[in-house]
């Protein structure tokens, strides 16, 4: 499985073997191999945690917790970044592991906020990529999100996309000085609006005037120079304001 790594057990000392001890850690390192090697998380059955458990002389107390919400944590990260509805069989995974190792559910629900956290951000570039299958009301589904409960992370992916196109933008041979300076103008006008209470408006509003800032820079400052290159700088604007990023607003 994604995110498993097979691990060395740890070796039983000579005191360990005179006396009959054994590592316990082992039967959680013998859990995470297993995994490691597996498909899905289902492939583990709670026979075969036993077994593990009973060859190591190990039990499932606090010693350990860590550990096996670390395990989860792997699982529902590998959830959230593949499943395509709520229905997802994908879903058995976390919940079939949660079973097995025997994990508390508010540690379940911990990690699983963590997780969703980290694949709604990467579902999020996706979806300007053109790599995300679902749109953006599709995956706030998946997560149990209504439109708040993604918004500061789709500001972020939103940000951080307007200010890699301004660069390039910057960054191409027919800029000037102009464009670099409605590059800084915009991309602090967007940081101002996401720190601001009632948000939502208040960012439509600051991308508002970023897009007439820069209309006026493409009509104006820009005219004096060679119509193609005018045309491809105008486009490229037109791309960072009106293009794919807005579906995530």
């Amino acid at each position: 499985m994604n995110g498993f790594e097979k691990q060395e057990l740890e070796t039983q000392g000579m005191m360990s073997k005179l006396f009959g001890s054994k590592p316990g850690h082992n039967a959680l390192v013998e859990i995470n191999n297993f995994l490691a090697e597996s498909t899905a998380a289902t492939e583990l059955t709670e026979e075969i945690v036993s077994n593990f458990i009973k060859n190591w002389g190990a039990k499932f107390d606090s010693s350990n917790i860590e550990y096996r919400s670390s395990m989860y944590r792997k699982v529902a990260d590998h959830v959230y970044i593949s499943a395509v509805s709520k229905d997802d069989p994908v879903f058995e995974e976390t919940r079939h592991l949660a079973q097995v190792l025997e994990l508390p559910e508010k540690l379940q629900r911990l990690a699983d906020n963590g997780a969703k956290k980290v694949a709604y951000f990467s579902r999020c570039r996706k979806i300007i990529s053109g790599e995300e299958p679902l749109t953006i009301s599709e995956i706030n589904n998946v997560f149990g999100y209504d439109y708040e409960d993604g918004y500061d992370i789709r500001v972020q992916v939103f940000h951080d996309y307007l200010n890699k196109k301004f660069d390039e933008i910057a960054e191409h041979p027919s800029a000037d000085g102009c464009v670099i300076h409605h590059q800084h103008a915009a991309a602090k006008q967007a940081e101002i609006a996401v720190q601001m209470p009632l948000r939502a408006l208040l960012f439509q509003r600051a991308i508002r005037l970023c897009r007439r800032s820069v209309t006026r820079a493409a009509d104006g400052q820009l005219h004096g120079q060679h119509g193609n290159a005018h045309r491809q700088q105008e486009d490229q604007i037109n791309t960072v304001i009106y293009g794919q990023p807005k579906m995530l607003l």
